[in-house]
């Protein structure tokens, strides 16, 4: 037969099995849990097979068989992982007055559309000229 075993084989106690059964029977499971599931549960299944049959049986590539062999092997998940980068951050909107002189100065090109000429102008940096709100450029402000 081509191609070597896995060398993560795919060891189940009966509770994780038990839930990736279900994982691949419930009609409302996300499709991608449920191809990883069934990867896992024909390796499991079959510890014989190697790699390019649990894929063939399952219907995906040899190499997605290698990956969540392994992934299960370090995480017993079938959970993607965590994206790289920053979280998403959700601006909210923020009432001028709480802010700092210094914060309003510094995100005013972000804040600017957000809220009234009027507070605008009142909470400008002190000594420097009020930014107007309709005046907003390649995402920096302009004084009026």
């Amino acid at each position: 037969m081509p191609g070597p075993r896995s060398k993560y084989p795919v060891q189940l106690t009966t509770e994780q099995e038990q839930t990736l059964r279900k994982i691949v029977s419930a009609r409302n499971s996300p499709q991608v849990k449920a191809l990883r599931a069934r990867i896992l549960l024909t390796a499991y299944d079959h510890p014989e097979w190697r790699p390019h049959q649990v894929a063939q049986a399952v219907g995906c590539v040899v190499r997605t068989v290698h990956r969540w062999q392994r992934r299960w092997h370090e995480t017993h998940c079938i959970d993607d992982l965590p994206r790289p980068g920053a979280p998403r951050v959700i601006f909210r909107v923020i009432l001028v007055h709480e802010l700092s002189p210094m914060l309003v100065h510094r995100f005013s090109p972000k804040l600017v559309h957000w809220f009234s000429p009027k507070l605008v102008h009142q909470f400008s940096p002190k000594g420097g000229q009020p930014f107007s709100p309709k005046v907003v450029h390649g995402g920096s402000c302009e004084a009026s």
